[in-house]
């Protein structure tokens, strides 16, 4: 997370300074930079993409639950946790339904 915002702030401010304000060390920022992203990362993200498509098809109705009874339909074995973790850091959610109000007085429109 620190290196994270080292690379978005590295435009702005010195790496050396930044680093010694985080307390971390410059040589772990730039090792972190050339590391490859892991596995686990590039099976999130393609996960990701295959969530967002099953939400997208539902026209944003479906909330985590659902998506994850889809994934199991098709196959994908996926925990539940992690569908929703992926799905809250793409800001996806079901769409509320709107309260249906019925109105009990006789002078309304």
């Amino acid at each position: 997370m620190k290196f994270e915002f080292i690379e978005a702030e590295r435009a702005h401010f010195l790496v050396d300074i930044m680093c010694q304000q985080l307390g971390v060390s410059r040589s772990g920022y730039y090792e972190w930079r050339e590391r490859p992203e892991s596995e686990r990362d590039k099976a999130d993200r393609a996960l990701a993409e295959v969530v967002t498509s099953v939400h997208q098809e539902s026209r944003g109705k479906y909330g985590s639950p659902r998506v994850h009874a889809e994934l199991r339909a098709r196959g994908q074995r996926v925990s539940r946790k992690r569908e929703a973790r992926l799905m809250s850091q793409q800001g996806l959610a079901a769409r509320k339904r709107r309260r249906f109000v019925r109105t009990t007085d006789s002078r309304h429109n």
